[in-house]
């Protein structure tokens, strides 16, 4: 992967995030696991290889993993509303794709770090995500 292609894929993640409902209609977290499932599918990772990861990055964010990796059912137990598991729901891709890169690129922590922070601020909402939902961007 180049450098160019991994600001590429935070972007689109970043983008995703904030813009929910122009990738997938609406703010259902399901759809988003569909769409993220995808998203790494293309990216070509090898997703026979991701369960240890993905074991770890929920464990680290306070999720109990499942071999189904839903989370749906435990993010409502914790009252978050659908934007909220969607932004969880990125946060884990985007530590699980920085945990595979680094794994086989140390020397890349800080150039992902710097790209991650440069994607955030590009597409930090100048409003919130429920008001695109809403029907509200750009007001």
């Amino acid at each position: 992967m180049s450098e160019e292609q991994l600001d590429i894929l935070l972007r689109v993640l970043e983008n995703f995030r904030v813009r929910p409902t122009l990738y997938i209609g609406d703010d259902d977290p399901r759809k988003a696991s569909i769409f993220l499932m995808g998203f790494k599918c293309g990216m070509g990772m090898r997703l026979d290889k991701d369960y240890e990861i993905q074991e770890t990055v929920f464990a680290r964010r306070g999720w109990r993993f499942s071999a189904t990796g839903v989370l749906s059912s435990q993010m409502t137990e914790r009252g978050m509303s659908n934007i909220e598991m969607i932004d969880e729901l990125v946060s884990i891709e985007i530590e699980m794709l920085k945990q595979r890169l680094v794994m086989r690129r140390p020397e890349w922590q800080q150039l992902f770090d710097e790209l991650h922070l440069k994607a955030k601020k590009e597409f930090a909402p100048s409003h919130t995500s429920s008001d695109c939902n809403l029907g509200k961007c750009g007001e």
